[in-house]
């Protein structure tokens, strides 16, 4: 919190407001408050004061790791040196995930498929999927269909490529891809949530490796925050 006050003194307002998020709740007429207009310079904060170097994200999220460089940068400049330059790795393979209305998969838009939900959520939830008015026995784009995005996600290469053949070829109603989709997704989630439930029962395992991470993040943070107090002089 600390950091990303210093921070905020190096942004402009015009800068922020190029923000994904917050041009998004604008133009979807929410009222946007200063927590998720600030939350970049949040996040930034979060990148950098852990000394991180390559930072994994989806190529949604790349604009915060840009934000966070370019703070970086400003630090610098003004300052001195104290974190390390943080970079995105983006995978090839990672995209954007379509969510149960076609829009972009987020829990703002409630359109999500959560991990640890029971079998039964995902299944209900993959039945009500919006699909277009072709009868079974019409051909289909399997590359213009939400349902199978998510399929390729969770299924083997060979049903993959299966399941293509069977929409352009015509035969198959969404019914049955959708019940199809359920098993392989229930299927590929499965050993998490078999872990999830395993890990619920060993609370106090739980507690002594959260609290040994946040010893050692924290032990970083301090020393990082530690030198920026000096280099902006707020103590001698």
């Amino acid at each position: 919190t600390e950091m990303t006050w210093i921070f905020n003194n190096l942004v402009t307002v015009s800068y922020l407001e190029r923000s994904h998020a917050y041009k998004d709740a604008v133009a979807n007429g929410k009222e946007a408050n200063m927590g998720l207009f600030d939350y970049p310079v949040l996040m930034a904060s979060d990148i950098l004061a852990y000394g991180s170097t390559i930072v994994p994200v989806g190529q949604d999220q790349k604009q915060h790791v840009e934000i966070a460089q370019k703070i970086y940068q400003k630090f610098h400049h003004y300052f001195g040196e104290v974190f390390a330059y943080p970079e995105a790795k983006i995978s090839d393979t990672v995209g954007v995930l379509p969510g149960l209305d076609g829009r972009k998969m987020s829990k703002s838009y409630g359109n999500t498929i959560e991990l640890y939900e029971s079998e039964e959520t995902t299944a209900k939830k993959i039945m009500k999927i919006t699909t277009d008015s072709k009868r079974p026995e019409e051909p289909k784009d399997p590359d213009q269909c939400t349902l199978m995005t998510l399929y390729r996600l969770v299924a083997k290469p060979e049903a993959v490529h299966y399941m293509e053949s069977r929409y352009r070829a015509g035969g198959i109603g969404y019914k049955e891809i959708k019940e199809t989709l359920a098993q392989a997704m229930n299927d590929y989630f499965r050993p998490m949530r078999d872990r999830r439930q395993e890990l619920e029962q060993m609370p106090e395992y739980v507690d002594e490796i959260m609290q040994l991470g946040g010893k050692k993040a924290r032990a970083k943070a301090q020393m990082t925050l530690k030198q920026m107090r000096h280099l902006t002089g707020i103590i001698s």
